[in-house]
Order: structure tokens, then C-alpha cells, then sequence
């Protein structure tokens, strides 16, 4: 609620409807009061299988399209690492990461 206010006052304006916290509570209480009601197959099944694929589609090429245009490539490339996580650490998340995928 409290982000959804915040991007809806950057997108229009401070003062617009679209960053009132009380629309977006109502918002998004109809929204999962709707899910509860319809059930979440009902939802799987009429929304995601038409659009589940296109929103993650668009999400990645959004974010890849951010990570580009605004983002300082070369230093990120050119900062050595500084070793303050331990090996454990580092070889942990480095198994934990693809496997939470599965």
C-alpha cells in the first residue's frame, strides 16, 4: 500500500487520487477479497495461462531494460571483490540459489 502510493505519486502527482494510501488499501482488499471468493484455480486458470507468460516476459524486459540504460556497467564490472564473505558463505548460496528454483 505504502509503495504502491509512492510510485502512484511519482507516476502523476503528489496530490493525485493515485497516491492516496486508503484508494490502494481498497484496492487491493477487493483484489484478494475477490481472489478468496473465486478461488485460487479460478484465478490460475482464467488469468495466468492467458497472461502469466506475457507479464513475466515484459517484467524481465523491463528490468533488463533498467539494469542497462541506468546502470554504471563498467564500475560494476571494475570493483574487485574485497573478500568480506567467507567461502562457506559464498559456495552456500552458490548451490542454494539454482536449486531454490527447482
Amino acid at each position: 500500500r505504502d509503495a504502491a502510493s509512492l510510485l502512484g505519486a511519482r507516476a502523476f502527482a503528489e496530490g493525485s487520487l493515485w497516491s492516496s494510501p486508503l484508494l490502494w488499501t481498497l484496492l487491493f482488499g477487493a483484489l484478494a477479497t475477490l481472489l478468496a471468493v473465486s478461488g485460487p484455480l479460478t484465478f490460475v486458470r482464467r488469468f495466468l495461462r492467458k497472461w502469466g507468460l506475457w507479464i513475466l516476459l515484459t517484467a524481465c524486459a523491463w528490468l533488463t531494460w533498467n539494469l542497462l540504460a541506468k546502470a554504471d556497467l563498467a564500475a560494476l564490472w571494475a570493483t574487485s571483490g574485497d573478500s568480506s564473505l567467507p567461502f562457506a558463505s559464498g559456495f552456500d548460496i552458490a548451490i542454494a540459489m539454482p536449486l531454490s528454483w527447482l
